[in-house]
């Protein structure tokens, strides 16, 4: 026999933190959050760190020089301590976490539709593009 409770009576609702930033852009890929920081990409190949308790933008950097629209998220290596991002224009990026300055930047001639984002494992960064084809990069 089901059975219902009534409200207690000192009910405090739950308001969510709002955290704000206008990016001024459209974000068209999925933020990451890395520590205290949450990192986004847009669709012209601008990469974003915000510092969320203070609020603040703490670096944007445009990444992909090339025109073209970029789909693929960022992601986290924890063992490079750094992010690593695939664009279509411009390849394989790895991008040091703190500061948005590129430490890497691998080509991918034969990855030219790039629309996930990349997987790492470990130290090696798996690509796959538009057409199922896969790449371990080293």
């Amino acid at each position: 026999r089901p059975t219902t409770r009534p409200a207690p009576r000192h009910a405090v609702p739950v308001r969510p933190a709002r955290i704000a930033f206008n990016l001024a852009v459209p974000q068209t890929t999925l933020p990451i959050v890395v520590g205290d920081n949450l990192y986004t990409t847009d669709s012209k190949g601008t990469l974003c760190s915000l510092d969320m308790p203070a609020r603040e933008v703490r670096w944007c950097r445009k990444v992909a020089q090339k025109a073209g629209v970029n789909f693929a998220s960022p992601i986290y290596s924890k063992e490079r301590d750094a992010l690593v991002y695939a664009t279509m224009s411009d390849g394989l990026y790895l991008i040091d976490r703190s500061s948005g300055s590129v430490l890497i930047n691998s080509k991918l001639e034969e990855h030219k539709t790039i629309y996930a984002p990349v997987a790492v494992l470990g130290r090696n960064v798996l690509v796959v593009d538009g057409k199922g084809q896969a790449t371990l990069f080293r």
